[in-house]
Order: structure tokens, then C-alpha cells, then sequence
């Protein structure tokens, strides 16, 4: 991963198809374990820039089920990575899928409306619904591509930024 080069693109109308496709193969291959899925990450916002690599959050409804429903997932030819910075700490495991050494797919496996599911899903709500921190998305993208020339670098300055639009919107929640 540390040779990556950080490859941003615009909205691709074939990415929510080419979700829809492996919500599908996910569902038929995990065998009942994932009961859930959601289109998550960049790719997901019609108005954001993105990797190319389509990030899909899987959810369970038992801890227990975690290993086998990763098992069935390499299965579809994916591989267990590690988890990403935001993810540290969660109940979850990290599969991705590689074409020519980059990855095309990502599922974040957890429980089902944990405390992962929530916080993420709370934060895709939030960008669809505010489009001038979907703006400021890309400006701090923007920035890291100019200014970073590892993924590393790039992960961990879009990490600063959610953590910091998850203070905002945590602290918007309890104003309300």
C-alpha cells in the first residue's frame, strides 16, 4: 500500500451499479451472516471526488458471525487488510479487493447498528445533507493530493478532517 499512488476522480454513475452488484454477491455468499449493507466513503456522494475504490459497510447481527462471514468474503476474491484508522477499536474486519495491486473494493464488516454502523451511516446522512462540508471534503483532498505523496499521508488527513466533522455533528445533535 505504501506505493499507491493517490488517484482521485469525479462522480461515476457506474459506481452505485457496481455496488449494487456486490451487495448482491455479498448477500448470496455470506450465507445469511451479512444482513445488511451500505454504499459508504466518497463514492457515494454524487458530489464528491473520489478514490475509485468502492466502500461498502456490511453489517451483522452477531459478533459471532464476524469470522465466518470474512471467510466467505475472501471467498469473492477479497483479502483481510487492516483495519482503517477510523475503524481501530470497532468490533469489525477489513477485506479489500485488488486489481493490479489497488484496491476496486472495500467492505468494512461489523455489527449491524453497533456503534461503528451508527457514526458511520450518521456521517454519509450528513454529507448528503449538507453540501458545503461535502465542499470542504474536496478542498482538504485537493490539498492532501498537492501536499502528500503517500496514501498514509492522505488517510490520515482525511481522518482529521471526520474527526472533526464528527465533533461537529455530535456537538450539532446535542444542541438539538
Amino acid at each position: 500500500m505504501k506505493d499507491q499512488k493517490i488517484r482521485l476522480s469525479h462522480h461515476d454513475s457506474r459506481w452505485l451499479q457496481e455496488y449494487e452488484q456486490m451487495r448482491s454477491c455479498l448477500l448470496d455468499a455470506c450465507q445469511g451472516w451479512v444482513t445488511a449493507t451500505e454504499h459508504i466513503g466518497s463514492t457515494a456522494i454524487r458530489t464528491a471526488i473520489a478514490q475509485p475504490c468502492i466502500d461498502i459497510l456490511a453489517g451483522i447481527q452477531d459478533e459471532a458471525g464476524i469470522p465466518e462471514a470474512a471467510m466467505l468474503i475472501e471467498g469473492l476474491s477479497y483479502r483481510t487488510v487492516a483495519l482503517p484508522e477510523w475503524c481501530e477499536g470497532e468490533t469489525a474486519i477489513c477485506l479489500q479487493k485488488p486489481r493490479n495491486g489497488m484496491p476496486t473494493h472495500r467492505v468494512i464488516l461489523t455489527l449491524w447498528k453497533g456503534a461503528l454502523w451508527h457514526r458511520v451511516a450518521r456521517m454519509k446522512l450528513w454529507l448528503e445533507t449538507h453540501p458545503e462540508d461535502v465542499r470542504r471534503l474536496i478542498q482538504v483532498k485537493m490539498h492532501l493530493l498537492q501536499s502528500t505523496y503517500t496514501i498514509e499521508g492522505y488517510e490520515q488527513g482525511k481522518g482529521i478532517f471526520f474527526s472533526a466533522l464528527d465533533d461537529q455533528i455530535s456537538a450539532q445533535e446535542n444542541r438539538e
